[in-house]
């Protein structure tokens, strides 16, 4: 068996990046870990927060911990993303190229959102959808992100 070369940053780049989030949340002691939909919910609301302080306002020290639900958010919508394609990519190999691959999505997402629309989504669905806060967060955002974007 022979080992690959990996030559292609895109290959690796999601690794490193991965491995220095963990690496930066483990020397942090404060940052607190999303398990489950109530996490998610705090981390969204304190990421708001922070966003919407100026640099200057006291009591800043701390902003770390908020950015949690955006590098969260950010790992969840990019595994959407890739599912979606994984999706339309077998459809279209099942029906040997004739079957419309643009109509099957798992997922109709709005790709362009920020992270600020992101997590206000998430919240208010939370807020309304209480049952979702004790179940994972993926479950809450994903639930979130699916009633605001359905598909056909």
């Amino acid at each position: 068996m022979r080992l690959q070369k990996f030559t292609d940053i895109s290959k690796w780049l999601p690794g490193i990046c991965l491995t220095s989030i963990l690496y930066t949340a483990s020397t942090v002691a404060s940052v607190q870990t999303i398990t489950h939909g109530k996490s998610l919910m705090i981390s969204c609301q304190q990421a708001l927060t922070a966003l919407n302080q100026t640099p200057d306002t006291p009591g800043n020290a701390d902003q770390n911990d908020a950015f949690v639900c955006m590098a969260y958010l950010s790992g969840m919508m990019a595994t959407a993303q890739h599912a979606n394609a994984q999706a339309k990519l077998r459809y279209s190999l099942m029906t040997d190229g004739r079957g419309n691959r643009h109509d099957l999505a798992l997922y109709c997402f709005d790709w362009q959102l920020s992270y600020q629309k992101i997590a206000r989504i998430v919240l208010t669905f939370g807020r309304s959808n209480p049952v979702y806060l004790q179940q994972p967060a993926h479950k809450l955002a994903i639930r979130a992100l699916q009633t605001t974007f359905p598909c056909r």
